[in-house]
């Protein structure tokens, strides 16, 4: 008797995911506060990304209050390198106080097919594993009471051109970005944050550029000065981590 579906593409999302997510104990997603990745180095710049995407993940309950306009699906694009993931991990723990601490961070980098994008929103919620119903449904219940953000990184791999479904076949299997409209469908609260290097071409998503960090021109600029800007600050913070003494004195100070 072949093995059933479910368990082997658990089983694949687990080599795939290794490492990325810390084996614990499941909880109900009530009881768990802010689903985002640690961060052991310093955040510089990007001030104003920061302050206009926390203006578009305005909860739903106070965007409406407020009559502001609030985006369910906002994708921020760019190179890959430009910084996109810290950007909204960033964003993330910021508006996590707004959310009440439900905000989920999903890493799809290491996924080979969009078929296993509910099996990893599931293991990013920590959601134990169930017969009764599929991990995209056991998302959909634990998340469509309330206000929720869920931050789905490195989305582009995934974004392939829909292939003729086969009779019996699931119709989303081929096209990863079919999820992403199903949750939003289902779940009224939900907000979804995407890094992706090309936009998701859903109705209604918001398309966020970013570039790398500006360098700035070295000519006639202080060491001071130039430790003012956020992508030397990077550099050096990351130079000092590696090398301390490589680094000018005044630069160190």
């Amino acid at each position: 008797m072949p093995k059933p579906e479910i368990p082997k593409q658990e089983q694949t999302l687990t080599r795939a995911t290794t490492g990325m997510t810390s084996q614990q104990p499941a909880l109900s997603v009530e009881r768990q506060t802010s689903g985002l990745p640690p961060q052991f180095t310093p955040f510089f710049g990007r001030e104003e990304e920061i302050f206009r995407l926390r203006e578009m993940l305005t909860p739903q309950r106070e965007a409406k209050r407020r009559a502001v306009r609030s985006p369910r699906l906002i994708t921020v694009t760019g190179p890959g390198g430009a910084g996109k993931t810290r950007l909204v991990i960033e964003v993330g723990s910021q508006v996590a106080q707004d959310y009440a601490g439900r905000v989920w961070f999903t890493p799809l980098a290491e996924l080979p097919d969009a078929t296993l994008i509910p099996f990893a929103l599931a293991k990013a919620l920590n959601l134990p594993s169930t017969r009764s119903s599929t991990p995209l449904e056991q998302v959909i219940e634990a998340l469509k009471e309330t206000d929720c953000l869920l931050i789905l990184d490195n989305f582009e791999h995934l974004l392939r051109d829909p292939q003729p479904v086969s009779k019996g076949e699931n119709p989303m299997a081929s096209d990863s970005t079919a999820y992403v409209r199903r949750l939003l469908e289902r779940i009224p609260g939900l907000r979804c944050l995407v890094t992706s290097r090309q936009p998701l071409h859903l109705s209604g998503e918001q398309e966020f550029p970013v570039g790398p960090l500006p360098i700035p021109d070295a000519d006639d600029q202080s060491p001071e000065q130039l430790m003012a800007c956020s992508s030397v600050a990077l550099y050096s913070d990351r130079a000092r981590a590696v090398k301390p003494l490589h680094l000018p004195a005044h630069i160190l100070r």
